[in-house]
């Protein structure tokens, strides 16, 4: 079996069931491997070394 494969340390099988039987997970991920949806969402996320732009908020100082 030739390619890269991608582990996030869970096993297929002991994903919370929340996601469906863990057949149609696998299903669904090699169908957006083969179309193209995980380059496009890696491509339109922000990388790593962009600096984030959020403004800092100030602790709060109101008394309760």
């Amino acid at each position: 079996m030739g390619g890269v494969r991608v582990h996030s340390g869970l096993p297929q099988r002991d994903l919370p069931e929340q996601y469906g039987p863990w057949g149609r997970v696998e299903d669904l991920f090699r169908r957006w491997q083969r179309d193209g949806t995980w380059q496009r969402s890696a491509t339109a996320a922000p990388s790593p070394t962009t600096p984030d732009t959020t403004p800092e908020q100030p602790p709060s100082t109101s008394a309760d």
